[in-house]
């Protein structure tokens, strides 16, 4: 079993819990922007979508620490993040209800997109 766990210094650690043992750890500057959660993305196993403070959303590969594509959004914090793999995209909820669909989530390069309604 895995454990992923966000530290002050804003890293990432994926830890092995049946030995305790830390098994990877993300780039220092890879995470621009503070982030305050981690959400589990439906469909996408090892997968997390990361919610910064300043609308950021980072989708990262736990496994490999990659980032697969960084998000600017106008959200009230992002709720739930769904993978649609018949279209290739994100679906993002954010607390009030509101939802983003993002297409071509296929990006693998540090890709900054800006959002809209």
């Amino acid at each position: 079993m895995w454990l992923l766990t966000l530290h002050e210094d804003n890293l990432l650690r994926l830890w092995n819990t049946d030995d305790g043992r830390c098994i990877i750890v993300s780039h220092p500057g890879m995470l621009v922007t503070k982030v305050k959660s981690i959400v589990d993305i439906k469909g996408f196993p090892g997968v997390v979508g990361l919610v910064g403070v300043a609308g950021d959303v980072y989708i990262v590969n736990t496994y490999t620490m990659q980032m697969l594509n960084h998000l600017s959004i106008e959200f009230q914090g992002v709720h739930k993040i769904t993978f649609r793999e018949a279209d290739n995209s994100f679906v993002l909820c954010d607390e009030s209800g509101k939802i983003v669909v993002c297409k071509d989530a296929n990006h693998i390069n540090n890709n900054r997109k800006k959002m809209s309604d």
